[in-house]
């Protein structure tokens, strides 16, 4: 059973779900839910520009950060989502440089479990009126009733736009409200489209990978660790009854075998005749390369961040960012706080925080989304008919 409410082609994902020559049936039982979506671009004035000196920012931004806080203040409890963990960070921060009282927390999957339920919980209790939050809010984790959902920048894509907003008013019968804050002309132009589409109800459509042979390889691999190998004939056949690979042929088995075959240590035996395959001698070779490859996701080298007084985890930064600016005094912001660097031992960076407002703003990998071809066409046409 597969259930969904922002997939815009629901029968391929089902033959995806069920495997091919399989029968399954789609049951359309989604109710127009009404949507309130706006498209807000604040100008600086000059309140802005007095608050940009004190958050160190531009009035451009200060401006979009007036308007969201007034749009928290005249609702109950409100979701702000990024498109990236940074500007999750950098928003939050901002908001406590502006007033350390006000009530607003950040989640996203690079703060610990600990920080993250303590966002949720604070959320559904009325500690917190906001949390500023990536795509780790975008499902359905217990976080009470929300009044308000709001999009700083444009959200990309049409499902990921419904899939946030639809957090608010989340019973039947009341209404969807989401605010889209936008940065300049170009964002607001690709926010409208989004926004004009979503109303419509014109979602993206899922592009399911074709024959990926990474996931060939290693699926082909388990059939060494089940027993001692087979029938390549057979092996393919059964792959075809799998909907990304239902047209897959032998010769692209035996290709993927053969670089198996020629790996050293050698995982794969391949017959000269090309029907039968074995695992190579060297089963330890078989096991560690199985059970080391379990996931699709790349390997990244991760540091912990420990909170030094109270040996309390506070999340994660990849290599690339300890490799920059992981060093003793340094100061850098996580989970909208500032913290400074005491050490990096091991694989653990333990930190203390501290009032200095400015601080180095993580990076992590995987971060952007993509816009859809035919969202960039309709602003562009915009643009050019305009």
């Amino acid at each position: 059973v597969g259930l969904s409410a922002t997939i815009g082609s629901p029968d391929e994902v089902a033959r995806f779900l069920v495997g091919e020559r399989r029968p399954c049936e789609v049951l359309d039982v989604s109710m127009v839910k009404e949507l309130d979506l706006k498209v807000v671009y604040p100008h600086p004035t000059s309140v802005d520009r007095a608050l940009a000196s004190k958050l160190y920012t531009f009035p451009q931004v200060a401006a979009r950060m007036r308007k969201m806080r007034e749009l928290i203040e005249n609702h109950g409890s409100t979701l702000i989502f990024t498109n990236t963990r940074p500007m999750a960070e950098i928003l939050a921060n901002r908001f406590k440089l502006w007033d350390i009282e006000f009530p607003i927390s950040v989640h996203h999957g690079s703060l610990s479990s600990f920080s993250r339920v303590r966002a949720e919980r604070g959320l559904k209790h009325g500690e917190f009126k906001a949390l500023v939050s990536t795509s780790s809010l975008e499902l359905g984790l217990d976080i009470g009733s929300v009044d308000l959902v709001i999009q700083y920048n444009s959200p990309r894509q049409v499902t990921r736009l419904l899939q946030r907003v639809g957090r608010s008013g989340h019973r039947i019968g009341e209404i969807a409200k989401g605010v889209i804050v936008v940065q300049d002309s170009d964002d607001m132009l690709e926010s409208m489209v989004i926004a004009s589409r979503a109303k419509r109800g014109e979602l993206e459509r899922v592009k399911i990978q074709e024959k990926p042979l990474d996931v060939l390889f290693h699926s082909l691999v388990s059939f060494l660790i089940s027993g001692r190998g087979g029938e390549v004939e057979k092996v393919c056949e059964l792959f075809r009854r799998a909907y990304p690979f239902r047209n897959l042929e032998i010769e692209e088995v035996l290709k993927v075998q053969r670089f198996g075959q020629g790996l050293s240590p050698r995982l794969f035996w391949v017959s000269e005749d090309g029907k039968e395959f074995s695992r190579a001698k060297s089963s330890k070779a078989v096991f560690e390369y199985y059970f080391g490859n379990l996931s699709m996701i790349p390997d990244l080298k991760q540091y912990l961040v420990v909170d030094d007084e109270l040996n309390q985890p506070v999340g994660i930064l990849d290599e690339s960012f300890i490799a920059e600016y992981g060093e003793p005094g340094v100061k850098f912001t996580l989970g909208g706080e500032i913290w400074r660097i005491v050490q990096v031992f091991g694989s653990k960076v333990y930190v203390r925080r501290d009032d200095d407002p400015v601080g180095a703003v993580p990076t992590w990998i995987g971060e952007e989304i993509p816009v859809p071809f035919s969202i960039a066409q309709e602003v562009g046409c915009l643009l050019y008919t305009s």
